[in-house]
């Protein structure tokens, strides 16, 4: 979090105010399919809401996807981006373009028939959770 503060120029404190939990940097080789020129991507929340680039003329938000290219192949891709230029109004745009961001991701969710919960499609086949079909199915992944 600290990172992220320090490439934005802002106080820690207020960073943590926009940004819903956790936040780590994108890992590129653990598939990885985002626009590198848009800077340093950063992954926010667990589960994963948004995605966050820093890179030279500002920040850019983006609602994540993710794609299986196969049982154990996850690729992570964006979709919806939002530019953001460095400049006075960068405090006040990158929260509200960031609720869009966690807005669209959240829609997409889908509750798992057996535990109840909402989890991120990349979680989920069919109307259960990967965690049920392992733990009351039978299922092994």
């Amino acid at each position: 979090m600290q990172l992220v503060a320090d490439l934005l120029g802002l106080d820690r404190w207020d960073l943590e105010r926009w940004l819903p939990g956790f936040v780590t940097s994108v890992d590129h080789s653990r598939g990885a399919d985002l626009d590198r020129s848009a800077g340093a991507w950063f992954q926010v929340g667990r589960p994963l809401l948004a995605l966050l680039a820093i890179g030279p003329t500002g920040v850019t938000l983006a609602v994540p996807r993710v794609e299986w290219q196969g049982p154990a192949d996850p690729v992570l891709r964006s979709e919806d981006q939002r530019h953001v230029p460095f400049g006075d109004l960068l405090a006040d745009l990158v929260p509200v373009h960031l609720d869009e961001v966690v807005r669209i991701r959240r829609s997409r969710f889908h509750t798992c028939v057996d535990c109840e919960q909402d989890k991120p499609p990349e979680w989920m086949e069919g109307d259960l959770c990967h965690s049920c079909m392992e733990r009351n199915h039978g299922v092994v992944f």
